[in-house]
């Protein structure tokens, strides 16, 4: 996931995949959004955000070129910080 001022991953539980419901862009937001509230009310806000979610072989592309290329050079500085 990336938002304005933050960039995170997680690793879905067997609960969270149940609760998700079928592996839909609109179910993972709404989850998430939940999800968000419910555990980092604070947090809730850092918007806008965007998404890229994978499981088994059902693979949710980034909804926006912005949200990927974000991912995409935080990754590369985090390697850079670590190789």
């Amino acid at each position: 996931m990336v938002g304005e001022i933050a960039v995170w991953s997680i690793k879905l539980t067997l609960w969270e995949r149940f609760r998700i419901g079928k592996f839909t862009r609109e179910n993972v937001a709404k989850w998430l959004e939940s999800d968000m509230r419910k555990n980092h009310p604070l947090d809730y806000g850092f918007a806008p955000w965007d998404f890229h979610a994978v499981c088994g072989d059902i693979d949710i592309p980034w909804a926006t070129k912005e949200g990927r290329d974000c991912y995409q050079r935080t990754q590369a500085l985090t390697a850079q910080k670590t190789g």
